[in-house]
């Protein structure tokens, strides 16, 4: 047996596994993260009153032109999974199997 063969076929196996796992971190990281639009407002956070229509307070990506973004939620976060359980939120699975949480006037 050729032990360079060997040894080349052993970089190329521990190889594939290294980029098996790497893969695989980063998928689990970004597909069963919870993400979350980033809602742009018209006025300071602090004095919105929640019973008026989202768009009276909030800008709209397309509308205005804007780009659309989504920040990664913490995992551990208890308000937002009360929210959802409240219904607040609307809880919404893609083609794919991975789901998008909406605030319930935003699905609308």
């Amino acid at each position: 047996m050729n032990v360079g063969r060997g040894l080349f076929r052993g970089w190329i196996l521990l190889t594939v596994l290294w980029l098996i796992v790497i893969g695989w971190s980063v998928f689990d990281s970004i597909a069963r993260g919870r993400w979350e639009y980033v809602e742009v407002v018209k006025e300071a956070p602090w004095e919105i009153d929640e019973s008026r229509p989202f768009y009276e307070t909030r800008k709209s990506p397309s509308a205005e032109k804007l780009s659309v973004s989504f920040y990664q939620r913490e995992i551990d976060n208890a308000n937002f999974n009360e929210e959802v359980r409240r219904g607040n939120m609307v809880r919404r699975t893609m083609p794919d199997r991975l789901f998008v949480v909406l605030r319930r006037t935003l699905h609308k």
